[in-house]
């Protein structure tokens, strides 16, 4: 679990590293859910790690749709993303124009990130369109535990690679507060790569909390090594860049053992 290989790497080059100590981040989010029903919980679920100065897309699984690419889209104020009746409101509200998911996978550059809840990405996984959605996007992705509040703590991959640094620096960028109020452990694959550049990454992340801790863990033991530490957390996120299918598979198979709900980020 948790490798990369520098495919999704620095998209974000130019704007990554500015205010990085700005909790005032405009980001642009593309939501996909699957329950219409459940749309307002989902979005509350969602909505309390972001603020209105945010752009929130959302896109609702439609299970009967013929278009080929079951979601349709809606561009939603702040106010009406919070209306506790949105579910019964979609039907009179305009939809995006459709687009085929070549299209959208172009528009991900301008996007800041796509959430994705756990119970949809559960259904669709199997879908070839959805699969290569998820795994060809050019931003980051966060796949989502609908049941989880806050975290209690994230962990931080790094193995050496390019594709995991950055993914420390989107999750940085995008998720200030939350680096704030959690305890934070970074994680470090023993490997020449990663113990020369070690003192790199503790420098970036002590920009933005003074105290966290770090595990290490060599190359045979890395996996289990962090499943180990996620079993030991009540509510945990984890970071990670790089090989999408793999790593989503895995944490998958380690978050379906396990009862604690837990989400992952990964560029």
């Amino acid at each position: 679990m948790f490798n990369a290989d520098g495919h999704h790497s620095s998209h974000l080059l130019s704007h990554l590293l500015l205010n990085f100590n700005s909790t005032e981040v405009n980001r642009k989010v593309l939501m996909l859910v699957r329950d219409p029903e459940a749309l307002s919980a989902q979005l509350q679920a969602v909505l309390r790690f972001f603020s209105q100065n945010d752009k929130v897309l959302l896109a609702v699984w439609r299970e009967d749709s013929q278009s080929g690419w079951p979601f349709r889209m809606y561009d939603l104020g702040w106010n009406l993303l919070q209306d506790a009746n949105l579910w019964k409101r979609l039907s009179d509200i305009p939809a995006m124009k459709r687009r085929p998911v070549e299209k959208w996978l172009e528009s991900s550059a301008f996007l800041d990130l796509i959430i994705v809840h756990r119970q949809l990405f559960d259904v669709m996984n199997r879908d070839e369109q959805f699969g290569q959605f998820i795994n060809k996007v050019s931003c980051p992705v966060f796949l989502m535990d609908e049941n989880q509040n806050s975290f209690d703590e994230i962990f931080l991959s790094y193995n050496g690679s390019p594709a995991s640094f950055e993914s420390i620096k989107h999750f940085a960028y995008l998720f200030q507060d939350q680096i704030n109020t959690a305890r934070l452990n970074l994680i470090i694959k023993i490997n020449e790569t990663a113990v020369n550049l070690e003192n790199c990454v503790y420098d970036y992340l002590r920009l933005h909390k003074r105290h966290f801790a770090i595990s290490r863990f060599f190359e045979d033991d890395y996996d289990a090594g962090i499943e180990h530490l996620l079993e030991e957390s009540n509510s945990p996120l984890v970071v990670v860049g790089g090989e999408r299918r793999k790593n989503f598979d895995q944490f998958r198979h380690f978050a379906n053992l396990h009862t604690q709900p837990s989400s992952l980020f990964i560029l």
